[in-house]
Formats: structure tokens, C-alpha cells, sequence
């Protein structure tokens, strides 16, 4: 990018996480801010890591979730451990939107960090029956 001089000007970029578009900094709110005393710039911000555009389109997903009671106590149906109201969360899939319901905090995290894939828990499920070591 260039100023009006025609000078170059460095501008800071990010990847989004959903888009995959490299893309000004800026298009990303910021999710926490530090301080730190070692630092020349005292106070700095960690940015969010999706961009606000697809920010937006995930948030007007959760309006559809204030419809839906939190349980006081919940069995969850992939577990099936018996988990406080506070520890259940309401799994939705995030491509479409679709609220598939209540499931624990556990197995939410682990739907996620498997990437929502059936085919990457196939690939969980195949590794974890192959114990040979």
C-alpha cells in the first residue's frame, strides 16, 4: 500500500481462520488486551482470528441459541456422564447453522478440536483401536 507521496506503507496483515483471506489487521477485533512492562509499546492487543465479516455471519447464528433453556443437569448423549447445567453447551454445526442440541463441555471441545470432520473422528477412531504399541 501507498501514501499519497507514493511512499510504501507497511501494513500489518492476518490470515482468517474461516475465510482464509490475508487481510489488515484491522478487519480483526481484538479479543484481549496486555500489559507488559518489558515491552517497548507497554500495551498490546491479541486479535481475534476470524475477520469481522465472518465474525458476524457466526454471531447471527447464536441468535438462534437464546431460544434454547440451558438444563440444570444434563446426561450427555455422547458421554453419557451426568454434567452440571453450567458445564453443558449447545453444540450447533458451524458451516450451516443447524443447532444439533446439549451436549457436555468436553465433547463440545472435542467435536471442535477434531474440526467438526466425520472423516478426522473416523481417522480418531481408527487410531485409537490400533493399539499395538
Amino acid at each position: 500500500m501507498r501514501n499519497l507521496w507514493g511512499e510504501e506503507i507497511l501494513v500489518e496483515t492476518k490470515i482468517c481462520r474461516d475465510c482464509k483471506e490475508e487481510k489488515p489487521i484491522e478487519q480483526f477485533s481484538v479479543n484481549r488486551k496486555f500489559y507488559r512492562e518489558d515491552l517497548p509499546e507497554k500495551h498490546y492487543a491479541i486479535r481475534r482470528p476470524a475477520c469481522d465479516s465472518c465474525r458476524n455471519k457466526k454471531l447471527k447464528i447464536g441468535k438462534e441459541k437464546k431460544f434454547w433453556h440451558r438444563p440444570i443437569n444434563l446426561t450427555c448423549p455422547i458421554c453419557h456422564d451426568e454434567v452440571l447445567g453450567s458445564y453443558a453447551r449447545l453444540d450447533h454445526n458451524h458451516h450451516t447453522g443447524k443447532i444439533r442440541g446439549w451436549i457436555c463441555d468436553n465433547c463440545n471441545t472435542a467435536i471442535g478440536k477434531l474440526k467438526e470432520s466425520s472423516e478426522v473422528i473416523q481417522r480418531a477412531m481408527e487410531w485409537i483401536k490400533n493399539d499395538t504399541i
